[in-house]
Parts: structure tokens; sequence; C-alpha cells
């Protein structure tokens, strides 16, 4: 709750079950790690953390190194591919 307030804002004492049910299954780590990807996107809301969350759970991520792999394939992805024209006479 304390890095959420830090970083988000005002924690919702609505939220406070599910954070309690994500500390069962990720650490405080993994948790704080959503918590920035939320700010850094600009959502700033525990819905968004909580999505992300349950993406994470989904595609099996369990360590903060699977959570750095995701941020670098999606960079990877983000990148403008350039394009290759062919010049035809």
């Amino acid at each position: 709750m304390q890095h959420f307030q830090e970083i988000i804002g005002v924690f919702p004492p609505s939220a406070l079950d599910k954070l309690q049910r994500w500390r069962k299954i990720y650490p405080a780590e993994i948790i704080r790690a959503a918590i920035d990807e939320a700010a850094e996107s600009g959502h700033r809301s525990w819905k968004y953390v909580d999505g992300i969350l349950r993406g994470w759970q989904a595609d099996g991520v369990r360590t903060l190194g699977d959570v750095e792999a995701r941020r670098a394939a999606r960079k990877k992805s983000e990148q403008p591919q350039e394009r290759k024209f062919e010049v035809l006479t």
C-alpha cells in the first residue's frame, strides 16, 4: 500500500482484499513493478494495477526477470520497423 500511495496516490480501501490475494500469489517486488508500470503508462488507479497483475498471471509471469522480458519485448514491438521498398524500373 505504501508504494502505491507514493507512486499513484491514495490507496482505495475497497482494494485491500484484492491486494492481500495478490500477496499470496506474488512477492511484493512484483506488485511494486505492476504499480510502477501502471504509473509509467499514465494509468493511476488500482483497477489498472489489478489488470496488469491479472495479465501477468495469465501469461505465466513469476519473477522480475519475466517482467523485464515482457517490457523489453513490448518496447521492441513498439519500435517502428524499417520499411524496405523495391524499386521497379
